[in-house]
């Protein structure tokens, strides 16, 4: 009571009464410094931002340009990101196909921090075309050595990307087309007496990706690099797809505890290579080996098997390839189709001054490019433009055989919108004209695959034989479903490249 009277005698003095204070948490002072610690990122993700404006909004552009600089040629703008060095790392790694389609809705080409480094990322039909133009752009050797050191394996990083490119086995590929795909049918043939019986029975398939791995991969590999590699080497094919289905994980820096059966099919698929030619312990080149062996074998394989499966799962597509005199136009639109649809890479440049003279900054477009920075052409972005490519028979997600396809007596076929109706024409013709920019499955210039031409011949070679001779029954129908995982890689499919099973059965036709 007597304190309760003292406290009353200071109010009665005049004196204020200060309630005592709490003590600052401990949530507080963690708030405080979490705070102060996001705050340069929030900065900068504001600041990166507020620059992206004109990109994310063309129409308040439209209505604003005097906010903004608008003269060309310019660098492209940065796209947000949040933390400075890591940037767009983990979302352009994880979710791509989200991603870009984000960073790049309009034809407006954008830069992206990756790790640091700057990407800029083109699509639009004109900067494709002019990029294939410039004889300073050549093949990323960024790209390239990142490539061969955590996806191929490569030790000696002393080696030059030219010197990488000469020490493989591209001069197999850029042999006698005539003669390597007259040597791969061949054996393609050979490996299907042994597969399948003479006779018009059935012949289960449990799983159509191993059946042909084992009958046009083999061919594919014997053709290209003889018979002793497989021969010295029998498990060489499994140890390769074991190593292709993990080809996304070597991409994205996954450690060798965290998949120790991977790395182990690459050390073995390594060491056949060495074993096959005769080379030393460490010699660098059984890595570019490596490089052609699975860009050869491990893309033309499914691209042929999904262009099978199209065929196979819709019968009057069957039918008109037997019976229609438009049959050889309409199975080059089907593979055309296929690659467009299932085919995703990233098709990568870097602007190499030939001299003093050259400019400074690469003009793109309307846009720039410097030296030592990459330049970035999504296929999957210019394959599925909406802008671009005609959608009057079918939308741009869905397989459609005829796409590829000019139809003299249909003013809406054809594989891109046209302004212009076509001239009268008899029957179906198959055209890739005005597609320059658009449609590079494979590439082009100096940086185009250099396969491409046979992988082509050996996709129709393969088609031929069996639509002409064979009977083939699907379980189950394709769906056109883009997998994020391996975007970029390659072939996808339904369900990504370790697809589940699709089984059916073959027989010869009598």
């Amino acid at each position: 009571m007597d304190n309760l009277w003292n406290n009353q005698s200071l109010l009665d003095d005049g004196a204020s009464f200060v309630p005592p204070q709490r003590p600052m948490g401990v949530f507080s002072d963690i708030s405080t410094i979490l705070f102060l610690f996001s705050l340069p990122f929030i900065l900068n993700y504001s600041i990166v931002w507020a620059l992206h404006q004109p990109v994310r909004q063309p129409d308040f552009l439209n209505n604003h340009q005097e906010n903004f600089d608008t003269t060309y040629p310019q660098l492209p703008p940065i796209y947000p990101h949040l933390v400075p060095f890591l940037g767009n790392t983990l979302s352009f790694a994880f979710d791509s196909i989200s991603f870009l389609k984000k960073a790049v809705r309009h034809d407006i080409p954008v830069r992206l921090s990756i790790l640091g480094k700057e990407i800029f990322v083109f699509h639009s039909p004109e900067a494709v075309s002019a990029i294939w133009k410039h004889q300073s752009l050549g093949p990323s050797a960024l790209v390239h050595s990142f490539k061969m050191k955590y996806i191929f394996g490569l030790t000696q990083s002393s080696k030059t990307h030219q010197d990488i490119h000469s020490q493989g086995l591209l001069k197999t590929l850029n042999g006698d087309l005539n003669t390597i795909h007259s040597q791969s049918f061949s054996h393609f043939q050979q490996k299907l007496s042994q597969q399948i019986p003479s006779s018009s029975e059935w012949s289960l398939i449990p799983d159509f990706l191993s059946f042909f791995q084992d009958t046009l991969g083999a061919s594919i590999v014997e053709t290209l690099y003889g018979p002793d590699l497989l021969r010295l080497n029998p498990h060489f094919l499994g140890d390769l797809w074991e190593f292709d289905g993990a080809v996304p994980k070597f991409a994205r820096l996954f450690p060798r505890f965290f998949m120790p059966e991977s790395y182990a099919a690459r050390d073995r698929l390594l060491a056949s290579i060495r074993k096959w030619k005769n080379l030393e312990e460490d010699d660098s080149t059984a890595s570019a080996d490596l490089n052609i062996i699975w860009a050869s074998v491990t893309n033309l394989l499914p691209a042929t098997l999904l262009s099978i499966l199209h065929i196979y799962s819709h019968s009057s597509l069957l039918t008109q390839l037997r019976k229609s005199p438009d049959s050889a136009a309409l199975l080059n639109s089907i593979t055309s189709e296929t690659l467009r649809l299932h085919l995703s890479t990233y098709l990568t440049h870097q602007y190499y001054p030939s001299s003093d003279s050259s400019p400074l900054e690469l003009q793109i477009g309307k846009h720039l490019l410097p030296p030592n920075r990459i330049s970035l052409i999504p296929t999957s972005l210019t394959h599925f433009n909406p802008k671009f490519w005609n959608e009057a028979k079918a939308p741009l997600h869905q397989f459609y055989a005829e796409r590829f396809i000019i139809n003299g007596q249909d003013q809406n076929s054809g594989p891109i919108k046209r302004e212009m109706p076509t001239e009268r024409q008899r029957g179906k013709v198959f055209t890739t004209e005005g597609l320059k920019g658009q449609f590079v499955p494979f590439g082009a210039g100096t940086g185009g695959c250099p396969g491409r031409f046979l992988a082509g011949r050996v996709m129709q070679g393969v088609l031929k034989e069996l639509i002409e001779g064979f009977e083939i029954e699907v379980e189950e129908r394709i769906e056109e479903k883009i997998e994020g995982w391996r975007f970029g890689l390659g072939v996808w499919n339904w369900g990504g490249r370790n697809w589940g099973r699709v089984g059916g059965r073959i027989r010869r036709r009598v």
